[in-house]
């Protein structure tokens, strides 16, 4: 047998042994206690019930014969027979369950005294003519004085009986009183002697514990010189000797590794100093703890005191600090708005240089992020090509406009003049060219509209403005067109909306082009509603036609994008324009839509605040 395994088993053993010297007192007693309480049942509990049962029948015979007093003799003769042979078949069996000393003289008394009374009761019985007189006087004289004697030794017998019985109870609880300072002492003596046997067989059993304990605290803490003396034989003499080799290995390996490590170190360095991009990483405590050259020169940074950082102090972008203090307490990446997650930095001349920023979560295996990793991508030449491609969209807009109003003049000098000398077709082209004149009109002045918001020139004013009112407003003058189409228009705004931060006009306009752009997908129905959730109020435009397909739902704000439907009149811009000017609203609009089942455009406002009741010339 293994040496720790016997040291463990020699205590159990001991604690058994103790534990079944304390049960066996306890058994012993208790059967002591039994067959004490079993006498007490046995001796004298029949005797008891005896003597009271003579009572009852003694009883029951004097009340005959103060029954036959009255003259009801066939009743009493049964009676006095009845209670005579319950009686005798009592005293038989006190008779037969004598225990005690002196029960037998008081059986013998109780025998002696029931023959006397039957002697009387015969000549009561005998004597009785009727006379109520002296059939009274002659109970009172002999018969009662006898059946006292009777009652009495019955008594004495129930006496006897029940002292006898609280003898043997007095020797019961002796027996217990006895049994129960026997378990207890029995049991405090084995409770002390296991305490002691369990304290000193612990001790020795978990003093090399602890020295192993400390020992793997020293290797956990880096020290692989630490080791233990050896000084049992058992199985943590043997684990001491094995803990020495796996020590001696993993300072090896530690060695080894550390090597590894400050190989990869290096080339993630390299790495890190190749990268055109910014690249910086915030610890979980919110501080930098590194950054490549060009993140240091982006951000103006030295990298010898980026570890000593706060996030703060390094990243002037009030947004990308809320991003990335979210994804540090989440362990995710909060989702933004595309063209939102820019990053401005004040360059040389006044010159603004911008940079895309997308954030990378560090795996923690507890709640949130152990780090974050921001890159920082110079979008500075596609910003500059954008707002060129903007202001060029702007001037050849306004520059289309002039012609575009002479044209339209001709046409109309063209219809008046020669209105006589054209034949059906030649009006036919005309028509035609009118409306193609008011589609590139209309195509002209949305272009402008883009061009203004993208390039923050176009005026909202923000005031309180009720989402119902503007509803109301734009729905019944669609009704028209949708009823040409055989189309339901319905409008369900709940009740007591509170006010939006809003331009009347501008949300008006995103509401009738989310209407018309319904109205041209739409099967049979089109519902219109707004209720307010959170600190937004929330319109839905709701339509039953084909829905919109997952992979273009996410490109859907896009400009000059169109997904099937009746292209006449539009050229993709409307819901391109209606983002920009919810976004200026600091709102947010979005689709849901299932293929088959129809699209739900939903549009959030923020609820309007009393500072924010009077803002006007807020540009988007």
């Amino acid at each position: 047998m293994r040496p720790l395994r016997r040291k463990i088993l020699s205590g159990y053993l001991a604690a058994l042994a103790f534990a079944s010297i304390v049960v066996g007192l306890a058994v012993y007693n208790l059967i002591r206690l039994g067959s004490a309480s079993d006498a007490i049942l046995r001796e004298n509990y029949r005797s008891i019930l005896a003597a009271e049962q003579m009572l009852n029948e003694l009883s029951r015979q004097e009340k005959a014969a103060l029954v036959m007093l009255e003259g009801i003799e066939p009743q009493t003769l049964a009676q006095f027979s009845d209670a005579e042979q319950n009686f005798l078949e009592w005293l038989s069996r006190a008779q037969n369950n004598v225990t005690i000393e002196g029960e037998p003289a008081i059986l013998e008394r109780i025998e002696r005294g029931y023959q006397a009374f039957l002697f009387r009761l015969a000549e009561f019985r005998q004597t009785f003519d009727g006379d109520r007189e002296s059939g009274f006087a002659y109970y009172r004289e002999r018969l009662a004085p006898a059946a006292d004697e009777v009652r009495q030794a019955c008594n004495d017998l129930h006496e006897l009986n029940r002292a006898t019985m609280e003898e043997s109870s007095r020797r019961a609880r002796a027996v217990a009183h006895t049994a129960v300072a026997t378990v207890v002492a029995g049991a405090v003596v084995a409770l002390a002697a296991i305490v002691a046997f369990s304290l000193w067989s612990a001790e020795r059993i978990v003093r090399p514990v602890q020295q192993l304990a400390a020992a793997t605290d020293r290797v956990a803490a880096g020290d692989y010189d630490a080791a233990i003396q050896v000084e049992s034989q058992d199985e943590i003499g043997r684990l001491a000797e094995r803990f020495n080799v796996m020590v001696n290995k993993l300072r090896g390996y530690h060695q080894l590794n550390l090597r590894r490590i400050i190989g990869e170190q290096r080339k993630a360095e390299a790495i890190l100093e190749a990268i055109d991009d910014g690249v910086l990483v915030v610890a979980e405590d919110r501080t930098i703890a590194s950054l490549n050259p060009a993140a240091a020169l982006i951000l103006s940074v030295s990298r010898q005191i980026g570890g000593n950082l706060s996030v703060t102090e390094t990243v002037p972008d009030a947004p990308l600090r809320e991003c990335i203090e979210a994804t540090l307490t989440t362990g995710k990446c909060p989702p933004t708005e595309p063209g939102t997650n820019l990053l401005a930095i004040p360059g040389p001349e006044n010159q603004k240089r911008y940079f895309e920023w997308s954030l990378t979560p560090i795996p923690s295996t507890e709640k949130g992020a152990a780090g974050v990793i921001v890159l920082l991508r110079d979008v500075t030449r596609l910003k500059t090509l954008d707002q060129l491609k903007t202001e060029f969209v702007m001037t050849a807009s306004h520059e289309l406009r002039t012609p575009l109003t002479s044209i339209a003049m001709s046409l109309g000098l063209l219809e008046e003049q020669a209105h006589e000398k054209l034949g059906q077709n030649e009006r036919q082209l005309l028509e035609v060219a009118h409306e193609e004149l008011a589609r590139l009109k209309w195509l002209v002045e949305e272009l402008l509209d883009l061009s203004k918001i993208e390039s923050g020139k176009l005026e909202i004013e923000l005031a309180p403005t009720s989402i119902e009112s503007c509803l109301r407003a734009v729905v019944p003058a669609l009704r028209t067109q949708a009823a040409e189409k055989g189309i339901r228009l319905s409008l369900d705004v709940k009740e007591d909306l509170p006010p939006v931060a809003a331009d009347a006009n501008k949300i008006a306009w995103v509401a009738a082009n989310l209407i018309g752009n319904a109205l041209r997908y739409a099967r049979s129905e089109i519902c219109v509603s707004a209720e307010r959730v959170g600190g937004w109020v929330n319109l839905y435009v709701r339509d039953d036609g084909k829905g919109i397909p997952y992979e273009q739902q996410a490109r859907i704000f896009d400009k000059f994008v169109q997904i099937g439907g009746d292209s006449r009149g539009g050229a993709g811009l409307g819901l391109a324009i209606a983002k920009e000017i919810v976004r200026a609203h600091h709102g947010s609009i979005w689709v849901e839509s299932d293929p088959g089942r129809g699209s739900l455009f939903i549009v959030a406002l923020p609820i309007a605040a009393p500072a924010r009741q009077s803002t006007s010339g807020t540009k988007s």
